[in-house]
């Protein structure tokens, strides 16, 4: 699991470093494409919306992904 969210924090900064990249990465969407392709390689047989979201409680975290239960049901 560690494996992709490093190969994507290091394609996120080569692309900041690129010349003329006048963009800002959302946090957001890149978490939900990790946990995505991370739910997807767990779980390849079903289809499920990732929902990330930013914590509840301060000591949680900064973001949290909320699809464990639809993850339960469907599986």
């Amino acid at each position: 699991m560690y494996e992709f969210s490093l190969c994507d924090m290091v394609q996120s900064i080569e692309a900041e470093n690129e010349p003329g990249g006048d963009y800002m990465v959302n946090i957001v969407t890149t978490l939900t494409s990790v946990f995505e392709r991370g739910i997807h390689t767990a779980f390849p047989d079903i289809s499920v919306n990732v929902v990330v979201t930013p914590a509840a409680q301060e000591k949680f975290g900064d973001y949290q992904c909320n699809s464990a239960m639809n993850i339960a049901q469907v599986w």
